[in-house]
């Protein structure tokens, strides 16, 4: 028997855990008796490279950080070393301010918002951690179209 995660998703795949471990995908299996198994996927935008992108000016966006990690290069984000980051990706269509909140998040977040093309290479534009309301995070900066 083999057990695999194919389709949409699949790139995600970190590997396997609870009674059998790894990172084979396909997995074989030989039954012999009843066998619990948990497929472990990294969160969507996981990456800097996988970033997601967000497509308006005005938009709101939901996401988990489940299984998210932290990547070689990446910087400490709002000076909090952390290791849960997602990555989002957006481009100006005209200058202005803009507002970013993980307000109504149920856990502790933070904040970061930078200027690069890779995630060794990247500028801070603006930060936070904690904006006083249910440890969620707020932020404003000043964003010129491109």
């Amino acid at each position: 028997m083999f057990l695999g995660w194919i389709g949409q998703g699949w790139v995600n795949f970190s590997g396997w855990t609870n009674q059998v471990f790894g990172t084979n995908n396909p997995l074989p299996l030989t039954l012999t008796s009843n066998v619990t198994l948990n497929a472990i996927f990294r969160a969507p935008g996981d990456d800097f490279a996988q970033r997601i992108p967000i497509t308006s000016w005005s938009n709101t966006v939901t996401s988990v950080n489940t299984n998210a990690t932290k990547e070689a290069g990446e910087p400490n984000h709002a000076a909090n070393a952390g290791g849960h980051s997602v990555w989002w990706t957006w481009t100006a269509v005209s200058s202005g301010n803009v507002t970013l909140s993980t307000a109504g998040s149920s856990f502790n977040t933070l904040l970061a918002v930078y200027t690069g093309s890779a995630v060794t290479n990247l500028t801070s534009i603006a930060s936070n951690d904690n904006d006083g309301t249910n440890l969620t995070s707020r932020l404003t900066f000043s964003a010129t179209a491109e």
